[in-house]
């Protein structure tokens, strides 16, 4: 059975993932504070413009099909959302999009995240977004059929403000195949992008020529 883990599929800040181990980042003292999880409208761009913002099928390689999914997109590892939409119950607006080769896949071939955090708080939430995202991919944890197993560095372009690329090896356990996304997360301001493709190791332009084109609609809309 082939598995997809959803982003927001679990229950707020502070649950565990499936190897016990806590994903919200308490123990770390560059954690996101209360003036993230207590302040800040929204505002615009709201989620209707985030989606507008989403890739297009037209726009990536052929034979992909868009699974749907527009409201969460899909996590990069474990139960945890490395790209947080809410603190201690306040939502900000976030839209997703994932495309893979056929309705079934182990992880998406193409997948996306965008947020818009409250104002004056995207450094914050990216460097809490930064920090999920090494604690979990690395962490060896089992979720939903799926062991996210390393996460190393890519040497790619930067994007925005600042920005870090990983590529993460995550393996279907009941098949033992292992398959290489290659993520990107990227901020501009209050918005942040998050960007993942399949692609074979030490490949990287399929990455970069996405990531940049999400981003850079991403922010200007």
């Amino acid at each position: 059975m082939v598995v997809i883990a959803t982003l927001g599929a679990c229950g707020g800040d502070g649950d565990a993932g499936g190897d016990g181990v806590a994903r919200d980042g308490a123990d770390n003292p560059e954690a996101v504070d209360s003036s993230v999880r207590d302040g800040g409208d929204p505002g615009d761009p709201g989620r209707a413009d985030l989606e507008a913002a989403l890739l297009r099928l037209d726009e990536l390689p052929d034979g992909l099909i868009d699974l749907g999914l527009r409201h969460s997109g899909v996590e990069v590892c474990g139960m945890r959302t490395e790209m947080p939409e809410s603190f201690a119950g306040n939502q900000f607006p976030a839209a997703g999009a994932a495309f893979a080769l056929d309705d079934e896949p182990i992880v998406p071939d193409v997948f996306e995240k965008i947020v818009a955090v409250p104002d004056g708080t995207g450094a914050q939430v990216f460097q809490r977004a930064r920090g999920l995202l090494d604690t979990n991919c690395n962490s060896g944890g089992e979720v939903d059929g799926l062991a996210s197993l390393r996460a190393t560095e890519l040497a790619v372009p930067p994007l925005g403000d600042e920005s870090v690329a990983k590529r993460v090896t995550i393996q279907h356990l009941a098949s033992g195949t292992t398959v290489g996304v290659n993520v990107l997360y990227a901020r501009a301001g209050d918005t942040i992008v998050a960007v993942g493709v399949v692609e074979p190791d030490g490949h990287t332009d399929s990455l970069v020529e996405l990531a940049t084109i999400a981003f850079d609609r991403a922010t200007t809309t």
